[in-house]
């Protein structure tokens, strides 16, 4: 749940067990679950102790995607890739702005947003990916 990105092999299962053992399910499972999967499901999960499929999990935003379990280091690295291809300081921008996201009220976090914007204009990447993109070639970011 700490994740930025969950790709599921089709024959994964997600759970909260720590109910059935006598145990408290810590460590921002009762923080982070319900704000993935909404205060219902979430309850179901750490309550029943019920584990849900890897298609339960995207379809209550749990993970991104469930592809099967011969394809799941593919599509991750595939992915990998293609954050790799994107600039390093709009990412950390995009990160900062998706946490706000959950941390603050809206309001908050659209004036934070716009912060952020005027902060990645004046990046480095940002020239270099306006100036590949009229020369029609791929951009060498560097991240500042």
């Amino acid at each position: 749940m700490a994740c930025d990105i969950v790709i599921a092999a089709d024959s994964a299962l997600f759970g909260q067990p720590e109910a059935r053992l006598g145990s408290f399910p810590g460590d921002g499972s009762t923080q982070r679950l319900p704000r993935a999967v909404g205060k219902s499901f979430a309850s179901q999960m750490i309550f029943t102790c019920e584990p849900i499929t890897a298609q339960l999990a995207v379809q209550h935003g749990l993970a991104s995607e469930s592809v099967p379990l011969a394809q799941l280091l593919p599509r991750a690295r595939e992915i990998a890739g293609q954050i790799c291809r994107v600039s390093p300081s709009a990412l950390r921008f995009a990160k900062r702005a998706i946490g706000a996201a959950f941390e603050l009220p809206l309001s908050s976090g659209l004036k934070e947003e716009q912060k952020l914007i005027v902060r990645s204009c004046e990046a480095d990447d940002r020239r270099e990916g306006l100036l590949a993109f009229e020369a029609k070639r791929d951009p060498r970011f560097t991240g500042r």
